[in-house]
């Protein structure tokens, strides 16, 4: 506040102390458990709320959401909240989509500071919905996730987003046009650490790069399926492995009209094992 003690009380007229004027708030914790309660709870480490939801609906920027393990079956929104959410260990902390739709949703703006980490990302029709957001996706299992309609990126869709994905982990996830693990439009994306192996689409079983991408794939591992890419895409892979797929390929050319009819790609791969590219894939 302007009548703080604290302004202009230094040396040569500067204010005094750590905070800034006006003593903002200090981030704040929420905690959510199965046996919680949305109704009487406060979000308190000693009365939790019962769903991940609530605890981002009464979240401002810079707080942080502490889920217990359990099972949590809904379908979460960020709504253009910069939160972090954290699970307790990914393996036993499990947000559960209950084929409702897309299990997380970040598409209101979020930047990079809006975090998920520590959860299994499950059984929703799609895992993981980006659109014009910059999240960071880290320490994920997303599995078991199944679209249809010609809907993309039954694990991951990103369109006109800039987001990190690390240390995450993609497999059985089905049923989409393009990309059964990771669909990318119109977006940059760093991915380190991450696996994707027995995921399915129509086209590009593993990851499809659309149009005006820039991804760099970073220790990688392919166990089934590979990279199909549209036009004016830029990536690069390193340290990566592709173990097998059915389909023959790790890396090739959409070639057809959806997203440009020009092959105008850049594509740098080192220190990498690989099984087999296409012809079309130069």
């Amino acid at each position: 506040a302007e009548n703080s003690p604290a302004v202009g009380s230094g040396e040569n007229g500067s204010n005094i102390g750590a905070l800034g004027i006006g003593c903002e708030a200090f981030d704040t914790a929420i905690h959510v458990t199965t046996n919680g309660s949305d109704d009487t709870g406060d979000g308190s480490i000693e009365n939790p709320y019962a769903t991940i939801q609530k605890g981002i609906n009464e979240s401002i920027d810079g707080d942080t959401v502490f889920v217990a393990e359990g099972t949590y079956e809904e379908n979460i929104n960020y709504n253009g909240k910069n939160i972090s959410i954290i699970g307790e260990d990914r393996e036993t902390t499990i947000i559960d989509g209950n084929n409702g739709g897309r299990v997380v949703t970040f598409n209101n703006g979020e930047d990079n500071t809006a975090v998920l980490s520590g959860f299994s990302i499950m059984f929703g029709q799609g895992g993981i919905e980006v659109i014009n957001s910059s999240p960071t996706l880290r320490d994920l299992f997303i599995a078991y996730n199944q679209i249809n309609d010609y809907a993309n990126g039954a694990g991951i869709s990103a369109t006109g987003s800039n987001l990190v994905i690390e240390d995450c982990e993609l497999y059985f996830n089905t049923g989409a046009f393009l990309g059964g693990g990771i669909f990318f439009n119109d977006t940059e994306s760093d991915l380190t650490n991450v696996t994707i192996a027995f995921c399915s689409a129509d086209s590009a079983d593993a990851i499809f790069i659309a149009t005006d991408c820039n991804i760099d794939l970073i220790n990688c591992t392919f166990y089934s399926g590979g990279i199909i890419y549209g036009n004016n895409n830029q990536f690069s892979i390193k340290n990566c492995i592709y173990w097998y797929s059915d389909y023959g390929y790790f890396l090739d050319y959409d070639g057809s009209e959806n997203f440009g009819s020009s092959n105008n790609n850049i594509c740098t791969i080192s220190f990498s094992l690989i099984k087999g590219m296409s012809a079309n894939s130069s």
